[in-house]
């Protein structure tokens, strides 16, 4: 790495996919030079994610689905993060992409008119892109829900386990809600 000025600075990763790895050696081999991030900037959701869970604030800028449909692309521009556990009984529906930092435990039911991106465990029911975007996801660090709903295509989860450490995105492939590992690039559309 070059010789950088001491400080703090703003991190700008723009589209590029990384990973829970990736970030923590960046951080580390800046925060070694006395540089420190105020603000990591990315177009990733997942990135973002990631980045929020170690306790740097970020910032999202727009990415665009493949329609050009403009509720879409102001729907996938606004995320929203909401810490906390879903328990049986709770509901919670967000008109925008959606980052749960916790758990949908059964009985609980997650939406979103975006994606549905959860940092924890996904037991309950969640459906993404609930207005009809076909092109909203679901992404899980562990992915056994009782329902998976994007737009209008239900689907239930294999009982097979997945394996361990790794995340797991739901997508419509096909006419059919597929699952796929979220790792290493989990804005892949197929």
């Amino acid at each position: 790495m070059p010789k950088l000025p001491v400080g703090s600075v703003i991190l700008d990763s723009h589209n590029w996919a990384l990973t829970l790895p990736v970030i923590k050696s960046l951080i580390l081999r800046l925060r070694n030079r006395g540089i420190l991030i105020d603000l990591w900037e990315s177009e990733r959701p997942e990135v973002r994610m990631i980045v929020s869970s170690l306790s740097i604030p970020v910032k999202g800028k727009q990415f665009h689905y493949r329609e050009q449909d403009t509720i879409f692309s102001k729907i996938a521009e606004e995320t929203i993060i909401h810490k906390g556990t879903l328990r049986a009984g709770d509901t919670l529906t967000i008109p925008a992409t959606l980052l749960l930092l916790g758990d949908v435990n059964p009985g609980a039911i997650i939406s979103s008119a975006g994606d549905v991106m959860i940092w924890g465990k996904l037991r309950g029911i969640a459906h993404a892109g609930y207005l009809g975007n076909r092109n909203a996801r679901i992404i899980a660090m562990h992915l056994r829900p009782l329902q998976l709903r994007i737009a209008e295509v239900v689907a239930r989860v294999p009982d097979d386990k997945p394996m361990i450490g790794l995340a797991e995105e739901a997508q419509i492939f096909e006419g059919n809600i597929r699952i796929i590992p979220a790792y290493p690039n989990w804005n892949n559309r197929l």
